[in-house]
């Protein structure tokens, strides 16, 4: 049996989380729940467990990036912030960034 947790990205009603737990639940426990199930069950909790929910799908994210040179990142950002003041390069609302990654992941 195959441990750990798998994650969907998306919001689709086909798409589903299916969770395996590990060490003393390993006895093949698991369940399939749906995405939006899943978004209302997390929505649900206190902040506090919201945050800490959410910094460990972040960190999950993080570890499957490959490793980047700090110092290119920095300078990167540095361009791209000049870029933006100087009028040359406009600027996303969160909203726009959302909906171009979900069509990216064909989410949407």
């Amino acid at each position: 049996m195959t441990t750990g947790t798998r994650l969907s990205c998306c919001s689709t009603p086909a798409l589903s989380l299916v969770i395996v737990l590990d060490g003393p639940f390993r006895s093949g426990y698991s369940f399939t729940m749906s995405t939006e199930k899943l978004i209302a069950d997390a929505m649900a909790l206190p902040l506090s467990e919201r945050v800490s929910l959410a910094q460990a799908l972040w960190a999950s994210i993080d570890a499957g990036l490959p490793d980047a040179d700090e110092r290119a990142a920095v300078a990167e950002a540095i361009l791209r912030d000049k870029d933006l003041w100087s009028g040359r390069m406009a600027g996303r609302t969160h909203e726009e960034v959302m909906q171009s990654a979900r069509h990216t992941l064909e989410c949407d």
